[in-house]
């Protein structure tokens, strides 16, 4: 079963108990499944006195009127927009990239659709795609809120704990890429550094530099693999990263005037 089928299913078994709940509930599924003739609901008997109110209610609303009472509550914008996303919506799981949509037939039930999120501070967007007007979010902190709002809260928790889990693997990943580049940078760093060290033995001897210089060239042919600062705590007295990097630069400059 898909993350929305499981969704779906969790919106389903969700009894809203006011009738006039039930009422905006089933206008949701009539109205994004254009199925106004017949009525269907899964979860309340439906009389003639029920029919007619949704009737009355998804006409008004195809007019363009949002200021319908039993649209009124927050309660009933719920229930209407849970409605809603069982006839038309689609999620995608939180595994994937996040993605949230209500389909609609025609624009005025999109801008409805927009209008409600929005009485919940959620900022959905819309697109055509081919005959269709595709009310989305792609926001994880909005389609988490949408969850929360339609209650699903069962899918809200898993939605919540997928996304903790990519984002420790994320910050995960971005620290090895960080130690590896920075790896990276003290190899190549290192090769430069025991090269330029290498042709000034060999050209005059370490006893050409300064005893601060020689001491730094000898730890450096010595642990190529360590970093500056890791060399500069093996130094009497210690040295910080700055202090061994400076005689590296000037241990290079060196090896620049035996090359001319």
């Amino acid at each position: 079963m898909s993350f929305a089928d499981e969704v779906k299913t969790e919106l389903k078994s969700v009894i809203p108990l006011p009738k006039h709940c039930k009422i905006a509930e089933t206008a949701g599924v009539v109205m994004l499944s254009g199925n106004k003739d017949k009525p269907e609901c899964w979860k309340i008997d439906i009389d003639k006195t029920d029919i007619s109110d949704i009737k009355s209610l998804t006409d008004s609303l195809a007019d363009g009127n949002k200021d319908v009472g039993f649209l009124k509550k927050p309660c009933c914008k719920r229930s209407f927009l849970r409605g809603a996303f069982v006839a038309g919506g689609q999620i995608n799981s939180p595994k994937g990239d996040y993605h949230f949509e209500i389909r609609c037939d025609h624009l005025y039930q999109a801008e409805l659709i927009l209008f409600l999120m929005s009485e919940f501070n959620i900022e959905g967007k819309v697109s055509q795609r081919r005959d269709k007007y595709i009310v989305y979010l792609k926001d994880a902190d909005y389609i988490s809120d949408m969850l929360n709002v339609m209650e699903a809260h069962v899918s809200l928790m898993s939605f919540e704990n997928e996304r903790i889990l990519k984002s420790v693997k994320s910050d995960v990943n971005r620290k090895v890429n960080c130690e590896m580049a920075n790896l990276r940078k003290t190899v190549e760093a290192s090769k430069v550094q025991c090269e330029a060290i290498r042709l000034i033995k060999e050209k005059a001897g370490l006893e050409y530099l300064s005893e601060q210089l020689r001491v730094v060239a000898e730890l450096r042919l010595m642990y190529p693999e360590k970093s500056l600062s890791e060399l500069g705590e093996l130094m009497e007295p210690k040295l910080g990263r700055s202090g061994v990097n400076h005689r590296m630069e000037k241990i290079i400059e060196t090896a620049e005037e035996f090359k001319c």
